[in-house]
């Protein structure tokens, strides 16, 4: 729903998008590492997003959620693209426990 302001007559989105995703690793220690590469990078305050992970054995959880579709869209892709290259950057260092 759009509503209007009386005093501004700015128009307010109080409508919510949301995505949910579970990103399987190989371990507990690959999820966290994933969480912890993709947290470093914080969405804008005024962006309208917010973006929770937390990692549940050795999946990761992420929660994305937006004002507009568009923002929406666009934040998904971006920690996907992180969770892309912490992935790939794992793979190249052979990121393996300490035995």
């Amino acid at each position: 729903a759009v509503v209007s302001t009386q005093s501004t007559g700015k128009r307010i989105n109080l409508r919510m998008y949301s995505c949910s995703v579970a990103i399987p690793f190989p371990s507990e220690r690959h999820a966290t590492i994933a969480m912890r590469s993709v947290g470093a990078d914080k969405e804008p305050r005024k962006s309208g997003v917010t973006r929770d992970m937390v990692v549940c054995g050795d999946t990761l959880l992420v929660s994305v959620s937006a004002d507009e579709l568009r923002m929406l869209r666009v934040s998904i892709g971006s920690v996907l693209d992180l969770i892309r290259l912490s992935v790939d950057t794992m793979e190249l260092f052979d990121c393996k426990p300490p035995s």
